[in-house]
């Protein structure tokens, strides 16, 4: 027991100064006061702006995407059939010739 409660104040000493190390990083700079630029009518419009025409991009391409999947599905029909039918066909002849 005296040996489990040696290890946990061991590593809990080793956990809080890994801790405090990384708390106490001198690279860190957090004085001083954010301020956040206002921005002004037109760049407000400018940044709405680009969010539409990205936003009406992507739909389109949702779009496009949606037709070319569907067109392509479509030819694959159309080839399945014209293969069956050529099938079909050949079939069809070699009964005959029987």
């Amino acid at each position: 027991m005296k040996i489990l409660a040696m290890l946990l104040l061991v590593f809990g000493v080793q956990a809080n100064e890994q801790f405090s190390k990384q708390v106490q990083n001198p690279t860190l700079d957090v004085s001083g006061q954010f301020t956040q630029k206002r921005l002004t009518q037109s760049e407000r419009l400018k940044l709405m702006r680009r969010r539409v025409e990205k936003q009406t991009e992507r739909m389109i391409s949702k779009k496009i995407e949606t037709l070319r999947l569907k067109r392509e599905l479509e030819m694959n029909k159309r080839i399945m059939k014209a293969m069956n039918d050529s099938m079909n066909q050949l079939d069809n002849n070699l009964n005959q010739v029987q």
